[in-house]
């Protein structure tokens, strides 16, 4: 009899703390206004089922897909391997000039932003490049021309979390856009795009009142041809503080190149040609490189 004791507490023990934390997790699930419909959660404690809401049920990952995705690229790929963006001509550089030519060629660094380009740009600028009398072509054949993996949501959207994925992708691919107030009511509001840039086009519908506390803002992606053009409307109180909205873009390989002119322009480097999608020729030479950091 006296065996069986430790037996009864330890099984009583289990039940109390198993009723316990399912009746907190259905207050947490509640207070949060979480549909159980929407939810599959399920808690195993040494081999025994705890809680399970819906553990059967298939669902939509979302960002849990992060986990088998980065098991698959330990799995492949090792751990100090880096994405290298690089800048490429076929011609060499004379007082200057480079008659032809040059070629972004993106590796599919995730965290290609702003800083990682003036790197690469004033990398270049230390070659004596002041012109391109040339094209700029981009390269993003290190991915496929699958801008939206299948296992994603079927519907588009426009906003940051929905942007495609290239090889050659800049700033997430997507655009920040800042909302100020005018100088007075009645004046459109102040829309800054950031990075400013070719590429998209914005026409800006706003207008700046004197109630206080207003915030309608609304901003909308269209296709204008290869390009993108950011419609904004609403209104914003003058006494107002920046606003800011993220939006995705739809042509992510043009985005990145017409940055990189941008990006030129501004260390005295002129781009006389156009953008273009093109493959690098794989003779080219290297001319100034941004790595990532290690995976």
């Amino acid at each position: 009899m006296n065996l069986l004791i430790p037996v009864l507490v330890v099984s009583l023990f289990q039940v109390s703390y198993a009723e316990s934390l399912s009746a907190r997790l259905k207050q947490v699930i509640k207070k949060h206004h979480i549909s159980e419909e929407s939810l599959g959660l399920f808690v195993e404690d040494e081999g025994k089922e705890i809680f399970n809401l819906n553990a059967d049920r298939s669902m939509i990952p979302a960002s849990l897909t992060k986990i088998v995705t980065g098991a698959a690229v330990l799995n492949s790929l090792p751990m100090n391997i880096k994405f290298e963006t690089k800048i490429l001509a076929q011609n060499s550089i004379k007082d200057g000039v480079l008659k032809g030519d040059l070629c972004l060629k993106g590796g599919g660094d995730p965290s290609f932003v702003s800083e990682k380009m003036w790197y690469l740009v004033n990398e270049l600028k230390r070659t004596g490049l002041s012109l391109v009398e040339g094209d700029l072509s981009v390269d993003a054949t290190r991915f496929d021309d699958e801008l939206f993996d299948s296992g994603r949501e079927s519907v588009r959207v426009d906003r940051a979390f929905d942007a495609p994925i290239t090889a050659a992708s800049f700033n997430w691919n997507s655009v920040n856009i800042f909302v100020r107030p005018g100088h007075s009511a009645g004046s459109a509001a102040k829309v800054f795009l950031d990075p400013e840039n070719d590429y998209v086009e914005l026409e800006n519908k706003t207008k700046t009142v004197s109630k206080s506390g207003v915030k309608s803002l609304e901003a909308t992606r269209v296709k204008s041809g290869d390009h993108d053009k950011i419609i904004i409307s609403g209104s914003l109180s003058l006494d107002a503080p920046e606003a800011v909205i993220y939006k995705s873009i739809s042509n992510p390989n043009l985005w990145i190149g017409y940055h990189l002119k941008e990006f030129l322009k501004q260390r005295g480097i002129v781009l006389k040609g156009k953008i273009k999608i093109a493959s690098c020729i794989a003779s080219a030479n290297v001319l100034a490189v941004s790595p990532s950091k290690n995976l």
